[in-house]
Order: C-alpha cells, then sequence, then structure tokens
C-alpha cells in the first residue's frame, strides 16, 4: 500500500463515516489515532508508517457560493499514475460493467480526472 493511502474497503459505510464528520465538526478525528479509533479497519485504514499521534488534516470544502479548486499536491504529480487505472467497484456494480482504463489512455485519463475533481465538489 503507497505510505500516503487511505486504502478504503467499504466505501459505503466510509461516506457514511465523512457525512458524520460534515454535519458534526465535534465528531472530526485530530489525530491519525482518533481516525483509527473511529473507522474500523475493514471499512478503511492508514499505512503503517502513520503513529497515532500523527496530526490528521481535514477541511470542509467551502460553501456554495465560493469557487473552489483544489489542486493536487506537486509531488504526487510526479508519480506515475496507477496503471491501469480502474474506477472502485461500486462503479461496476451501479454501471453493470467493468471499467477499465487502457494503458495508452492513462495519462490524458489522469488528466481529465484532475480536472474532475479540482473543479467539481464531488459529493
Amino acid at each position: 500500500m503507497d505510505p500516503y493511502e487511505i486504502k478504503i474497503k467499504n466505501y459505503l459505510k466510509m461516506g457514511e463515516i465523512l457525512q458524520g464528520w460534515a454535519r458534526n465538526a465535534d465528531t472530526v478525528p485530530a489525530t491519525v489515532g482518533d481516525f483509527r479509533a473511529q473507522v474500523p479497519s475493514n471499512v478503511a485504514e492508514l499505512a503503517d508508517e502513520f503513529k497515532d499521534e500523527d496530526p490528521l488534516q481535514i477541511f470542509n470544502a467551502p460553501d456554495q457560493k465560493v469557487v473552489s479548486i483544489m489542486l493536487p499536491h506537486p509531488d504526487d504529480l510526479d508519480l506515475p499514475p496507477p496503471s491501469p487505472y480502474t474506477l472502485p467497484d461500486f462503479y461496476d456494480e451501479a454501471y453493470n460493467a467493468t471499467l477499465v482504463t487502457p494503458p495508452e489512455e492513462e495519462h490524458n485519463f489522469r488528466s481529465k480526472r484532475i480536472a474532475d475533481y479540482a473543479l467539481r465538489k464531488c459529493v
């Protein structure tokens, strides 16, 4: 597992947890240990490189009336895209198909994903 990745094992349950944090700021974890205490390992996990005392940075999207753009971290742009990039299983379930990006389209698909996620509030 990538040391900076949150590996999601149950997208539905993780989405419900995130919605709970968005609705109640008092429940938002402040450290990796808090995250691990609130999120069961069968829902999502952080790499072992993160220590329980490490801070966790979580922020709310701005108000709908504010134009927001979330840029990727520059270091992430230097990493090769995962190849082939496959969408999470819940897309396959929703569309009753296996969606796989052809290797020759990886670069273009990654650029399109960055544009989509950076400029739209994907909720």
